[in-house]
């Protein structure tokens, strides 16, 4: 039964029910943040499978101990959480096309091995960014890179990759890059689908923070007043 709440002399209801969660690793979501969820945990890959196949709401907890792989006490958990809903956006995108798309959700490194090994059709990926453009591109797009997981092997790319690395004037490699880009942007091995909108939340304390677009926190120059 709901536990009835007093609010002065009406009654108001307080009503509880059990949702999917997945403890975060020192992340933290923020409401109306639209991000890639990776997990690693098979409890959390149910959990997600759950809430996909019921439709409903998952609670995104972070951690207290990132080191910590199995949680079975709550109190290691932190007391605020997130609601979210898991958006099949690919998947009701192309069936408005005429087509379906069975999604398939395995663990992190199970779907890197899956990548590796070209066990896939279309395969989804994460990535930061690196404020450097040799970051972004060379590991995808250079044929048979660490993460040219697409297969995409072409001479021309190749060689100006190659070009960007051993140019030393920003404005050439400028150059090389757009050459690249006009290149890679027709061919599509790679379909970007959104790029992240990175919050930021610190003390006033702290001075000396640089915002960069890959989102990673550099310490140089950090400092508590």
């Amino acid at each position: 039964m709901p536990r009835q709440k007093k609010d002065g002399n009406r009654p108001t209801e307080t009503r509880t029910r059990e949702l999917p969660l997945v403890a975060l690793r020192e992340t933290v979501i923020f409401p109306e943040m639209i991000v890639p969820l990776q997990v690693g945990r098979e409890k959390s890959v149910n959990a997600l499978n759950a809430a996909v196949a019921e439709g409903s709401m998952i609670a995104l907890v972070t951690q207290r101990r990132a080191e910590m792989e199995e949680i079975g006490d709550p109190a290691e958990l932190y007391s605020i959480g997130t609601l979210a809903k898991i958006a099949q956006v690919v998947q009701a995108m192309v069936k408005e096309a005429g087509f379906d798309v069975k999604i398939q959700s395995t663990e992190f490194a199970t779907s890197l091995d899956m990548a590796d090994k070209g066990q896939f059709e279309a395969y989804v990926l994460a990535w930061s960014g690196r404020a450097d453009p040799d970051g972004n591109l060379y590991s995808f797009d250079f044929c048979k890179a660490p993460l040219d997981y697409a297969g995409y092997c072409k001479p021309e790319v190749d060689d100006l990759l190659n070009r960007s690395r051993t140019a030393s004037d920003p404005a050439e490699r400028r150059k090389i890059y757009e050459q690249i880009a006009a290149i890679v942007l027709k061919d599509r091995p790679i379909v970007y689908l959104f790029h992240r909108h990175w919050l930021w939340a610190h003390t006033a304390k702290l001075t000396g923070l640089r915002t960069i677009p890959d989102g990673l926190v550099r310490v140089q120059g950090l400092k508590m007043n």
